[in-house]
């Protein structure tokens, strides 16, 4: 009995994925009505994401490129739109959607912090009378932002609603005994309990299928996670995307969309010391706040990516607040190990470096940049309702200071609303 070579069973696994794709797109052409070309859609969608094979030789089949292109401008049933979106992105068809403009929100890593984004959030929802989701076309965020950006673009969350889970999720999480927490320090890098993490990302995101698939969910906006990739030979930072980019468009930092969308937030917020590292096969990832606390920078080089020729009109990025002593108050150098440790973290956690340079390479009236003074340090898992209440009053303040500002965002924010409206009914009369 002859044994087949490596060559021969490679050529024959490519001969059966091309049998594969054959039969599935004679499925898809014969299609008739909404309900039968879904279910082909589904198949195709399955067959590409898990065969790479067969997803080479799609991208290369101008025929199924023309029937899908063709199939999204004449039906709007929500559903198959979302599929037949899935599978041009897979294949790699450039999105042209957002002609008149890309509309970017960015929000900081910051634990507790994060109630001070979501908060701005809240008055933005309640002036453009929408959520985030379908306010913007790209949601990204950094540890505890990447949480916030996952409620409010995969799960569909207002803000006010994000605030309620985000509040109950981390009475959770930051609860543990000293003694007790101190012995897992020493034994598992965490002085939380890491299970209650990934269990309320399970319950909040617990999504069957890959990240990307969630692109396939009417009016679900593109979304990314940064986490800190640390098994190279230096930490980078790594990019949990529900899109995947055309063939031809290679990004600067790595990433997958192979991946379940809790697992994506557990990466991006294993902050050392507070949780444990999370692993992918081979791959290690800690908190994304360690090279990339503001993500502004990452958002903006995949939304280059994704729409190259498509200006940005509006890049919104979110602080978490920061605390600056006042210049009548003395500061000692404290020269113990913690406290170098501490200073070696807020410096690559500092998000001031990117906000300077987005302010001078965007074009005026593009980027706002929102992050509250806050009249006391609050830390990453502070849980003293005093300081918590206090972090909120100094937030609000900043929030009407900011009403000019905040208005222009939301005129920004509003015209992509009308224009989103007017292109949906004239999809429908063209039919």
């Amino acid at each position: 009995m002859s044994l087949r070579t490596d060559q021969e069973k490679t050529g024959l696994h490519h001969s059966i994925s091309e049998d594969k794709l054959l039969h599935v797109t004679k499925d898809l052409y014969r299609s008739k009505g909404v309900k039968s070309l879904l279910l082909s859609c589904e198949i195709l969608n399955e067959l590409l994401l898990h065969d790479p094979w067969t997803l080479q030789l799609a991208r290369k089949d101008k025929t199924l490129f023309t029937f899908l292109k063709t199939a999204e401008s004449k039906f709007i049933d929500p559903p198959l739109l979302g599929h037949l979106r899935l599978s041009l992105m897979l294949i790699g068809a450039p999105d042209s959607t957002h002609r008149d403009g890309i509309k970017i929100l960015a929000i900081d890593g910051g634990g507790m912090r994060g109630l001070v984004a979501i908060d701005i959030l809240k008055k933005i929802e309640a002036e453009c009378g929408k959520p985030a989701y379908q306010l913007f076309d790209y949601i990204c965020g950094t540890s505890t932002g990447a949480v916030i950006s996952f409620l409010l673009g995969l799960v569909h969350q207002s803000a006010s609603s994000c605030e309620n889970d985000y509040k109950n999720l981390s009475k959770a999480i930051f609860k543990r005994n000293l003694v007790f927490g101190t012995s897992m320090l020493f034994l598992n890098q965490s002085y939380y309990d890491t299970d209650i993490l990934e269990k309320a990302m399970k319950e909040k995101m617990g999504f069957k299928h890959q990240l990307i698939q969630t692109i396939s969910i009417p009016n679900t906006p593109k979304v990314a996670a940064i986490a800190t990739h640390v098994s190279g030979p230096r930490p980078v930072p790594f990019v949990f995307r529900n899109y995947c980019h055309k063939q031809n468009a290679i990004p600067y930092y790595p990433g997958t969309y192979n991946v379940r969308p809790w697992e994506a937030v557990r990466a991006s917020a294993a902050a050392p010391g507070y949780f444990q590292e999370y692993k992918i096969g081979n791959n290690v990832f800690l908190d994304g706040g360690l090279v990339s606390n503001n993500p502004a920078a990452v958002a903006l080089h995949e939304c280059k990516l994704l729409w190259p020729d498509t200006p940005i009109k509006c890049l919104v990025s979110l602080g978490t607040g920061y605390y600056c002593p006042s210049s009548d108050q003395e500061v000692k150098f404290d020269g113990s190990l913690s406290n170098k440790f501490k200073i070696i973290i807020d410096s690559a956690t500092d998000t001031l470096k990117i906000h300077n340079v987005l302010k001078d390479i965007l074009p005026a009236g593009a980027y706002y940049r929102f992050n509250p003074p806050l009249s006391r340090q609050v830390a990453i898992n502070e849980s003293r309702e005093d300081f918590l209440k206090q972090m909120q009053e100094d937030t609000q303040s900043y929030i009407k200071r900011k009403a000019n500002e905040i208005g222009r965002v939301n005129t920004l924010l509003q015209d992509r609303s009308k224009r989103s409206i007017i292109r949906s009914l004239w999809k429908f009369l063209r039919r």
